[in-house]
């Protein structure tokens, strides 16, 4: 809004009429004569605005009510058009505001404009290039030609002589500034300077240096370290590439930023306000200081990612990378290679050899199997031959049973069929003569030391007065694996210490049917015997206390749920003689006569479970010794005798 102040004379005329007064309520008296006026609504409150008019507009509002000055209407709806007018506006009007002497704001040094100190020297072009000689050379060059004595200045009108000396003050005033190394970095840092840079990412490796080269030539001016390394084109070693990168990742720049500063020191009131304005200063300094690494940063990075030396560089990397991981893998997998063909290999050479031995151990079953075919083939030939000669020639000299098995036992297998051959010649039909018997087996008997009378059963008829008991007149056979003798045995063993006898106790506990050459172990345990004699004590003290120490199972065929041993059944049979029945060759309801009753008890006790390869063959054994009944009657009638003799002892 224009104010614009006449004399008190000339604008009365034009002054303002003042607003009529309100009423709060209808006045008759103030009715105007021709009809009445209504200013407001009695029955709502009266609306006006409590407003004050306050600096320039109390200013302008005095004036107004005074009738001074008049709003002229052109200027009164213009509004100021830029920022200084606008400050202006609403700056303060003091009391010689209207005569226009209020006071000017006191500008900072230079700020009217900005003069160009290289251009005064003489060295426009050279600017922040031009060394302090060259700067002092210029000056006292310039100094000379536009000094106002030379210049004439005397000569001339007054405002020409100003001009021509403060032109020459101004040069003076460049040289002070430019020579002075603080002050000319200040004036270099204000100087015009394109901060921008490319960010294209697409550019071939000719428009990369085209365009980086003078980004780099530029920012230069303000690296504090001297020379400064040059970006060079794509023939550049990779290691000045480096070198150079490394350099602007770590710029020191000297560049300042005085036109960042909002307040001016020299318009502090005070000490504490001009340290106040220094603060402030510093900080909007600092801020711009960071932008500006913040910058060389960004533009450096992206000049570093576009760069085709290293991008060349990091690719050459990554395909050495990956052929080292890939070599990595191949060595790795030809290592796995070998190994599992070494491994199969080995696993191979490993199934031969166990092939072979398996092989070989199956030859060596086989034939073991089959020599040990054979020679139970051999022992139930000589045991059907005796029983055949018991039946033929009753009441003759023949061994018993435990002499029988005890040949069995002690020949191998030729001297078996060596003596089956001289007992009944091949095919086998027709017996050898009593006599030739007799010898052959006495013979055999005599060189083994057997005793050919024991156990001996006879098969002929029973005289009417037997004597009594032949259990209990027989003694008592302990029942060994093999069926030896223990009488025998007794014989042809040296006697032997209690140490030893507990020592073998413990090897036989220690030391099981299925350990690995288990009578050489048992033999080191007791240290003192021989390994033959260990075995033959072992079977002896077996057969004699009638019982195993390896603890076998004696399990007999079951009764009603419940079994009967073969002691239990020859203790029953103990009271028991052939004279307590009517006729002792009377046979019962199952065809069994009472002597052939005793001879299955005897039989049991001389062949235990176990002494056979199997059961079938245990059964046939015994049944040598039993006149008139084979394996399969003897199996079938046992159970029937130990329940008959149960029930009798009830």
């Amino acid at each position: 809004m224009a104010i614009k102040t006449k004399s008190r004379a000339a604008k009365a005329s034009k002054a303002a009429p003042p607003p009529p007064p309100l009423c709060i309520e209808y006045d008759t008296a103030k009715v105007p004569s021709g009809g009445s006026e209504v200013v407001t609504n009695c029955l709502s409150p009266v609306k006006y605005e409590n407003k004050e008019c306050a600096g320039r507009s109390f200013h302008t509002a005095a004036l107004l009510a005074a009738g001074v000055t008049s709003l002229d209407g052109e200027e009164a709806g213009k509004k100021p058009t830029s920022k200084k007018a606008a400050k202006a506006a609403e700056e303060p009007i003091s009391a010689n505001a209207e005569n226009g002497d209020a006071p000017k704001k006191k500008k900072k040094k230079g700020s009217n404009e900005k003069e160009d100190l290289y251009a005064l020297v003489g060295l426009g072009e050279e600017r922040y290039l031009a060394s302090d000689k060259m700067i002092k050379d210029a000056y006292r060059k310039v100094a000379l030609d536009k000094h106002p004595d030379k210049c004439g200045a005397a000569l001339k009108d007054p405002a020409e002589r100003l001009k021509i000396e403060e032109h020459f003050k101004h040069i003076q005033e460049a040289y002070e500034v430019l020579s002075d190394p603080a002050k000319r970095r200040l004036y270099d840092s204000t100087d015009d300077f394109d901060d921008s840079f490319p960010e294209s990412s697409e550019s071939t490796p000719e428009e990369f240096f085209k365009l980086w080269n003078p980004v780099f030539l530029r920012n230069s001016r303000w690296s504090e370290k001297k020379p400064v390394p040059q970006l060079g084109d794509d023939t550049t070693p990779y290691e000045e590439v480096v070198k150079f990168y490394d350099f602007w990742f770590t710029f020191k720049s000297w560049r300042e930023f005085p036109q960042e500063d909002e307040h001016d020191l020299e318009t502090a009131e005070c000490r504490e306000h001009k340290r106040w304005m220094e603060r402030e200063n510093s900080k909007m300094r600092e801020k711009a200081k960071k932008d500006e690494v913040r910058r060389l940063r960004t533009f450096v990075e992206l000049a570093e990612k576009l760069d085709p030396r290293i991008q060349a560089q990091k690719q050459a990397q990554k395909d050495a990378k990956e052929a080292k991981k890939q070599a990595k893998l191949d060595e790795k997998k030809r290592k796995e290679d070998e190994a599992a063909a070494l491994l199969k290999e080995e696993e191979e050479k490993k199934a031969a050899e166990e092939a072979a031995k398996k092989a070989s151990k199956d030859d060596e079953k086989k034939e073991r199997e089959k020599q040990k075919k054979a020679l139970r083939k051999e022992r139930s030939r000589l045991r059907t031959i005796v029983q055949g000669l018991e039946e033929k020639h009753p009441g003759s000299a023949l061994p018993g049973i435990t002499a029988v098995e005890d040949l069995c036992t002690a020949l191998e297998q030729n001297k078996l069929t060596e003596l089956n051959d001289r007992l009944q010649p091949p095919p086998g039909e027709e017996f050898s003569a009593i006599e030739t018997c007799l010898e052959a087996l006495n013979q055999c008997c005599t060189e083994l030391n057997i005793d050919p009378t024991a156990n001996k059963i006879q098969a002929a008829p029973v005289e009417s007065t037997p004597p009594a008991s032949p259990v209990a007149s027989s003694p008592k056979p302990a029942s060994g694996k093999k069926g030896k003798s223990p009488a025998a045995k007794q014989v042809e063993l040296p006697e032997w210490e209690e140490e030893e006898l507990r020592m073998l106790v413990k090897g036989l506990k220690k030391f099981g049917k299925t350990t690995a050459r288990r009578w050489e172990c048992i033999t080191g345990y007791v240290r003192t015997r021989t390994q033959d004699e260990v075995i033959q004590m072992a079977k002896a003290k077996f057969t004699v206390d009638g019982k195993p120490l390896n603890k076998p199972s004696e399990q007999q065929p079951k009764t009603n749920g419940k079994s009967d041993s073969a002691d239990d059944v020859a203790a029953k049979l103990e009271g028991v003689s052939l004279e307590d029945s009517a006729d002792p060759n009377k046979p019962n309801s199952e065809g069994w006569t009472p002597a052939q009753d005793h001879a299955l008890v005897q039989a049991v006790k001389a062949f235990p479970k176990g002494c056979a390869p199997s059961e079938k063959e245990r059964w046939a054994r015994l049944s040598a010794g039993i006149p008139g009944k084979n394996g399969a009657q003897a199996f079938k009638y046992y159970p029937i005798l130990l329940a008959r003799i149960k029930a009798e002892g009830k």
